[in-house]
């Protein structure tokens, strides 16, 4: 895109998607469809159009961001407030883990950075929010194996961290792609 215009176009077109893909969502969650159109029957996770969880968590990560993006610019208000909303909502009804940790480190950076160039009442506000967002981090942990966090969408799936199971296979995966990486370190092995 070469022009303002342009890309306004592209994030409006792109708002209006992702609040038609994040209801379809939240349609599904409740069931609004039955079984024959968009069914749960993965586990209770929500993929909307987009069939896989994993996916639509991650559709709804940068819906937030953006949308967080043009609030902060002040465009499109009404529908970026409701993108954000929905893009959120869809991101616990994923219960993606890769979505939720990509959220909390992508707000932790935000904060962050904001605070770096606000007033000092503002940092002060900043860091007691991120002080009181790694205290509930340490209870949930602390927590972890009660009903009440497992039951919670996404926090079940976020304070359950095991190394076993999927966890060593992805290990080895890495191991894999980190020796590969050191043979052909420039073009790889699809070249």
């Amino acid at each position: 895109f070469k022009t303002k215009k342009q890309w306004n176009w592209y994030l409006f077109a792109f708002l209006s998607t992702a609040c038609f893909v994040s209801s379809l969502g939240v349609a599904q969650y409740i069931g609004s469809f039955g079984d024959f159109f968009l069914s749960t029957k993965s586990w209770g996770r929500t993929y909307s159009t987009l069939g896989n969880y994993t996916y639509f968590g991650t559709f709804s990560l940068f819906t937030v961001f953006i949308s967080l993006h043009l609030l902060i610019k002040k465009q499109f208000v009404l529908l970026s407030s409701l993108s954000l909303l929905l893009g959120t909502v869809s991101i616990f009804l994923a219960s993606s883990r890769g979505s939720f940790i990509g959220l909390i480190i992508g707000l932790l950076v935000f904060l962050i950075a904001k605070g770096c160039t606000l007033s000092n009442k503002w940092r002060y506000w900043i860091a007691i929010s991120i002080l009181f967002f790694s205290f509930l981090g340490a209870v949930g942990h602390k927590y972890r194996t009660q009903s009440w966090i497992k039951h919670v969408p996404n926090l079940g799936n976020f304070f359950d961290i095991r190394i076993k199971g999927t966890g060593e296979t992805r290990l080895i995966a890495w191991d894999i792609a980190l020796k590969a990486a050191q043979v052909r370190p420039l073009f790889g092995w699809g070249y």
